[in-house]
């Protein structure tokens, strides 16, 4: 084929994917996209405020929501009836083989009610599920921007809600620790801060657009500081220089964004060395179970349990009711993923969320040798390291550290972007 032939090719293709990228955004379909990362960001702040006096219809509104969701979807997969060809790596078939192990561990899971865990299990697959139909209902391009918005700004509202109304935990430190815990805000406000930044400072933001999302940036930053979550402030602090570099960020933004961090230190200095100044002296006399030193004690008698049934585990979500109980708040997770992991869906799990992890890296890895798109790479890189340090000493009660919904979105963007197909193919 003839070069002046493959250049007409290649023009006609890109005009195909513009035209498709127009109609996907007047069809209103990444709308949907934003509103299913928003309102699932906004869950836990909404049962503080109006479920607290009974958090089991609290936790029901909020599979309400997902469900709810999901339906909407549904009909709008179905209306649309012609589905993008989306890239689908090894590491996105894990993530469902990795959901249908966990389901299967519900047949012996020791949780008090076999019920309670099958919803959330339910849960955490249909919104999988959810990611999926969006994937395959327009071009990644835009649904992953729309979700990165919808992540962000739903920090926000948390951010909001906590700063004003959630009073302070234990030590000073933002939010409750029964019903909206400093740590899970911590936590979506750290993963926010990075989406956010991708936000701001990708090459196809307006300046208008990234003036705002770097007020958000400092918001969420100033709130993940206020919630003192040491383990979320450092696996962040690891995460950003990772994200800067493999970005390729201009001079220029790496400044601003390198100014926004001093400036966000710097206003919450007292308050985190005051903190920092009572948890050295609780580690070192060893009196406190929420210190590293104190986690090694869970993480001791927990690995004893596990030593029991090794192989199969005890069954999806387990932990929380026959797991080692030796603190006054219950512990609902091992404080280490993969002992949590280990613990819940037993070596067969652990082996596939080690699959899970490992497969993600290389898509990254492949995703970084496509240099336009190197910042879509530098977010996947940040995520992930982000997720590993943070699982040394936190665990999720259901799932993995790094969220699957989430997971499953950034591979199937860094797919497209590794290889170059921008959305095109249907069925």
């Amino acid at each position: 084929m003839s070069s002046a032939t493959t250049d007409v090719l290649g023009s006609m293709s890109d005009k195909a994917k513009e035209t498709s990228s127009k109609q996907y955004q007047a069809s209103g379909m990444p709308t949907l996209a934003f509103w299913f990362w928003f309102l699932t960001g906004i869950k836990t702040p909404i049962i503080f405020l109006f479920f607290q006096d009974n958090p089991q219809q609290g936790t029901l509104f909020s599979g309400l929501i997902s469900a709810v969701l999901v339906v909407m979807l549904g009909f709008a997969w179905y209306a649309r009836r012609v589905h993008v060809k989306s890239q689908s790596p090894i590491a996105g078939k894990i993530i469902f083989v990795f959901l249908t192990w966990a389901g299967l561990t519900l047949f012996w899971t020791q949780a008090d009610s076999t019920f309670t865990a099958l919803a959330y299990w339910l849960l955490m697959a249909s919104e999988v599920l959810a990611v999926y139909m969006l994937l395959r209902m327009g071009p990644v391009d835009e649904t992953g921007g729309k979700s990165l918005q919808g992540i962000a700004l739903s920090a926000v509202v948390v951010a909001f809600v906590a700063l004003f109304l959630g009073g302070l935990s234990g030590y000073g430190r933002l939010g409750n620790e029964e019903f909206f815990h400093p740590n899970v805000i911590g936590n979506q406000m750290a993963i926010a801060t990075l989406c956010s930044i991708y936000l701001a400072f990708s090459n196809r933001r307006k300046q208008v657009g990234a003036s705002l999302w770097i007020v958000v940036t400092g918001l969420l930053m100033i709130t993940l500081f206020a919630t003192l979550s040491k383990t979320s402030i450092i696996a962040l602090g690891l995460a950003l220089p990772v994200f800067i570099f493999q970005s390729r960020i201009r001079i220029g933004r790496r400044l601003a964004l390198m100014l926004l961090i001093i400036v966000v230190v710097a206003s919450s200095y007292t308050s985190t060395a005051t903190y920092l100044n009572y948890y050295v002296n609780v580690e070192q006399s060893g009196l406190s179970l929420d210190t590293l030193s104190g986690r090694t004690v869970i993480w001791e008698q927990t690995w004893a349990t596990i030593k029991e049934r090794p192989l199969l585990g005890y069954g999806f979500m387990s932990y929380r009711d026959v797991g080692p109980q030796i603190i006054r708040l219950r512990l609902v997770e091992a404080h280490n993923e993969w002992l949590n992991v280990w613990f819940n869906l037993g070596a067969v799990g652990v082996v596939l969320a080690a699959a899970l992890y490992s497969a993600y890296l290389i898509t990254v890895l492949r995703s970084t040798w496509n240099v336009p798109n190197r910042q879509q790479a530098g977010l996947g890189l940040a995520l992930i390291l982000y997720a590993l340090v943070r699982g040394l000493t936190e665990g999720n009660m259901t799932s993995l550290v790094y969220p699957l919904p989430l997971m499953l979105l950034m591979l199937a963007w860094m797919s497209q972007a590794s290889n170059k197909i921008g959305g095109a193919g249907t069925e």
